[in-house]
């Protein structure tokens, strides 16, 4: 399962134009946009990502670090 908030391992399923689609063992897929994708990947390589809600609510992951993770605190 996809933990929101949180630092996930998935591993990439496919390239589109829009970037890498990366997956879980459930089957669940999130979007890796092209601007946080490495230069060079394989297929079924896993990738340490950071998945959070976007501006239209859709689980969306980063290579960025957070300032803070779901249920911790931190200054901002």
């Amino acid at each position: 399962m996809i933990q929101l908030g949180q630092y996930n391992t998935l591993a990439i399923l496919r390239e589109t134009p829009q970037g890498l689609y990366l997956g879980d063992s459930e089957g669940n897929e999130v979007l890796l946009p092209g601007k946080y994708a490495p230069k060079e990947f394989k297929i079924w390589d896993e990738l340490q990502v950071f998945v959070y809600l976007d501006h239209e609510e859709r689980p969306t992951a980063t290579t960025l670090q957070p300032y803070i993770q779901l249920h911790e605190f931190g200054y901002l």
